[in-house]
């Protein structure tokens, strides 16, 4: 089943195909989104509150294996054809995040099997 989003009003609802660049982009939002609050939340804030300095440990030991899941899961982003993985750094510059630098592979396509990121999501 093909994915599908919901443009603006201004399209009435009309349901368009979604391409693998905007569902990384989607997702990358939500990854680098999730990195800023458990850096804020488990590394900046603790030591600014009034805590005890079990629970400001306890505090960043969490945020410590909260930022270990995040680099091991959210970053992930399967390709559709391939199914290797085209998240993390690749992701962020092919959907816009991060800049691409003068050695870095072109993001049009999936650096493994070569599929566009601007063909529809399968």
């Amino acid at each position: 089943m093909p994915a599908y989003h919901r443009r603006g009003s201004g399209y009435r609802g009309q349901r368009v195909p979604q391409t693998i660049r905007e569902r990384l982009r989607r997702r990358m939002l939500w990854s680098n989104t999730i990195l800023i609050a458990i850096a804020f939340l488990g590394f900046a804030l603790p030591p600014l509150m009034p805590l005890e300095p079990d629970a400001r440990r306890l505090t960043i030991a969490v945020a410590a294996v909260s930022l270990v899941a995040w680099a091991a899961f959210a970053r992930r982003f399967p390709c559709p054809r391939c199914g290797r993985d085209i998240g993390g750094m690749f992701g962020n510059r092919a959907s816009g995040f991060a800049p691409s630098g003068r050695d870095d592979k072109p993001t049009d396509r999936c650096p493994h099997c070569g599929v566009s990121l601007d063909e529809p999501c399968p």
